[in-house]
């Protein structure tokens, strides 16, 4: 009977065992899958802060470019950028196809762009 017993014993610690081992492997694999996760959700916020960064460094640049162009005057012309010369103005250049341009902002406050 003390070998049954004994026998039983076992078993039950042996059965235990083994299910206080799956115990760990499951909680190990959930870690992996959360660590993995996190680091997926990771990667994919710094993803979109780097497009946000580039989107912000290119709509800064256009405005920076608007903003001279409306210093210099330039504006549509039929779907091409033109500028307002002063016909009197002196000209540089072997054939006199450069004149310099006024870029001091107007005196009523708005740009030549939009007069």
């Amino acid at each position: 009977m003390t070998q049954t017993l004994q026998e039983g014993m076992n078993s039950i610690l042996a059965h235990a065992h083994r299910k206080l081992m799956m115990g760990y492997a499951a909680f190990a694999g959930a870690m992996v899958l959360f660590a993995c996760g996190g680091g997926l959700l990771l990667w994919q916020q710094r993803q979109a802060y780097d497009d946000a960064r580039t989107q912000a460094a290119d709509a800064r640049v256009s405005a920076e470019l608007v903003q001279a162009y409306a210093k210099a005057g330039v504006t549509s012309c039929g779907g091409q950028p033109c500028v307002k010369l002063d016909s009197k103005a002196r000209r540089w250049g072997s054939k006199g196809e450069y004149v310099l341009l006024d870029v001091a902002p107007s005196k009523s406050g708005q740009s030549a762009a939009e007069q």
